[in-house]
Formats: C-alpha cells, sequence, structure tokens
C-alpha cells in the first residue's frame, strides 16, 4: 500500500471506464479502473415463493447465463461523475434498478428496498453493485430489450433459486452471494451446523 500519493492522472478515459494512475512517494505507478455501479433486482413473489431470474446469453462466456435483472446506474462514466456526489444518489440508484426491471424482465417495480451493496472486492477496479429486491410488481406485457441482448424472464421457485446458484449455473458471483444470503434470510437455505 502506497504511504503517500503525489499525483493522480487519468490515464485513460473511454464511454464506460476511467483509469487513474498514481504516483506513489516509492515512485511506483498504481493504476485503478472505475466505472459506473451496477444494480441488480431480486423480485420475489412472496405468494408462490418464487423469483423471477433471467436466462441471458453472454458474450463473455460465450453461452447463456442465469441473471438477476440489472444494468448501470448509468452508461458513461462521465454520466455517473454527474450524480455521484449527490444527497439523492441511493434513490437515482434505485430508479435505475426500476429502469432496468421494466426493461429487462418487463416488470414494473414498486417500493424497493436496497438489499446490499458489493464492491469490486480489490483495489485496482471500482465497480460496485446494487441489490434491490421488490416484493410488490406488475407484469408490463413485453420487455425492452437493446437489440443486442436476449434474455429471457423466467419464474423459479426459491429452491430451484437456490440450486441455481449453489451449483454454479448463475455464474455473477456478486450476484450468487447476494442471492444466497437472501434465500438464507427468507430461511429457504439452511446451513448445517457441524
Amino acid at each position: 500500500m502506497p504511504k503517500k500519493i503525489s499525483s493522480k492522472n487519468v490515464a485513460y478515459e473511454g464511454q464506460i471506464i476511467r483509469v487513474e494512475a498514481t504516483n506513489t512517494a516509492d515512485g511506483r505507478i498504481f493504476e485503478k479502473a472505475s466505472r459506473s455501479p451496477g444494480t441488480r433486482i431480486i423480485i420475489y413473489d412472496e405468494i408462490n415463493d418464487q423469483i423471477l431470474l433471467s436466462q441471458e446469453y453472454r458474450p463473455e462466456l460465450g453461452e447463456t447465463d442465469y441473471r438477476l435483472p440489472g444494468g448501470k446506474v448509468r452508461d458513461k462514466i462521465r454520466d455517473w461523475d454527474e450524480i455521484k456526489d449527490r444527497p439523492d444518489v441511493l434513490s437515482l440508484i434505485g430508479q435505475a434498478c426500476m429502469k432496468e426491471a421494466r426493461e429487462e424482465v418487463g416488470m414494473e417495480v414498486e417500493n424497493i428496498e436496497l438489499f446490499t451493496n458489493f464492491g469490486s472486492g480489490g483495489p485496482t477496479i471500482g465497480w460496485d453493485l446494487y441489490y434491490f429486491v421488490a416484493t410488490k410488481f406488475k407484469a408490463l406485457g413485453k420487455q425492452q430489450l437493446e437489440t443486442e441482448e436476449d434474455i429471457k424472464a423466467m419464474w423459479v421457485s426459491s429452491a430451484q433459486a437456490a440450486v441455481i446458484c449453489l451449483s454454479g449455473q448463475m455464474r455473477e458471483g456478486r450476484s450468487v452471494a447476494a442471492l444466497s444470503q437472501f434465500l438464507y434470510q427468507k430461511g429457504k437455505i439452511q446451513i448445517r451446523k457441524s
């Protein structure tokens, strides 16, 4: 860990990602990439004990993956810069989450609550994911997908969701952790004490 930062410069800035290079007091260069945070939503049907997941083709995997609906808070890093320090930023993140639910799975969600926030888990990448829960919702009848998106919404039981998480069928690790925690808190995943 650097003792003292003597200067900080943007080494690269694209539409989505910015890389800042920092010169440390001992002469090393430390780089950190950052992007607008993302949102994910756990849409939970309490009456039928079901969770709405999506099956989405992911180019980075070359195959379909189970996902929680979600996306970026802002599409461009500079647009995120404009709102990140506002006192109502959490509300704006929630609005982005609600927009993604409408677009990706065709659901109008109400009364969402922040469940958890996972950072990127390391010092070199800044990319938080905010997880919300919705228990009030209504189907809009159709998705509003972008041209490159291939997403199918599907209801699964809590038991099926647990299997999907714990068997490796959902590959986004932070979403596996968040959904597993949600299921555990609802008593749908049991931990056996040895």
